[in-house]
């Protein structure tokens, strides 16, 4: 059986599908060279990508969208807490596994479970491992 996958992103959207299923995860944050990077990585592993932007309103445009799990950029700029609560305090959002690639571990964002940490710089195996895991854990895919 063939796998394909959606990823979607407030920085990346993309969708996984397999012949009778389909996947999608969030990424959120991402600079334009690391989001065209996971773009094409995502997009060799079958995932289709596309982005949206990081605004006020992102988490609510998340709980309009079937995900699986989103995928958030931890650089400084991104609240990553904020981003993480607002995400835990919708219904639709709420049990969503989250990936987040940060620079050094950040035991804080536990409190967000399921949060998987993915440090930069990041070995692609390891990124997309990470990825495939949070899918797997989707309530969607229960």
């Amino acid at each position: 059986m063939a796998t394909v996958a959606t990823v979607a992103t407030v920085a990346t959207v993309a969708t996984v599908a397999t012949v009778a299923t389909v996947a999608t995860v969030a990424t959120v944050a991402f600079l334009v060279d690391l989001e065209e990077l996971i773009s094409e990585a995502l997009g060799d592993e079958g995932y289709q990508v596309h982005a949206l932007p990081l605004r006020g309103d992102t988490v609510s445009v998340l709980g309009k969208i079937r995900l699986d799990a989103v995928l958030i950029d931890g650089y400084p700029y991104t609240n990553l807490p904020t981003i993480l609560k607002a995400l835990r305090d919708q219904e639709v959002t709420r049990a969503l596994p989250a990936v987040v690639v940060t620079s050094k571990q950040r035991k804080d964002l536990d409190a967000f479970a399921p949060v998987e940490h993915v440090e930069m710089p990041f070995d692609l195996a390891e990124f997309l491992a990470a990825i495939r895991r949070a899918v797997a854990a989707s309530p969607r895919r229960a």
